[in-house]
């Protein structure tokens, strides 16, 4: 795992309870995602298959008819 993935992941709250080996298994997965102003990530309906930690910037969530 790269050594600024591991900065990252020790340094979030929710995940303070994992092991060294839980980390590392997330880390394995991690990737990094850049979107662009107004691009959007996801919709209602997408599965359900990823968890998204925002390291700068900010996002909306909206719902249909917001």
């Amino acid at each position: 795992m790269q050594k600024n993935v591991w900065s990252i992941l020790t340094r979030i709250d929710a995940l303070a309870g994992l092991s060294e080996d839980e980390l590392a298994i997330i880390g394995q997965h991690a990737s990094r995602l850049r979107l662009r102003r107004g691009e959007m990530l996801l919709r209602r309906g997408d599965p359900a298959n990823a968890v998204y930690i925002v390291l700068a910037g900010r996002f909306y969530v909206m719902a249909a008819g917001d």
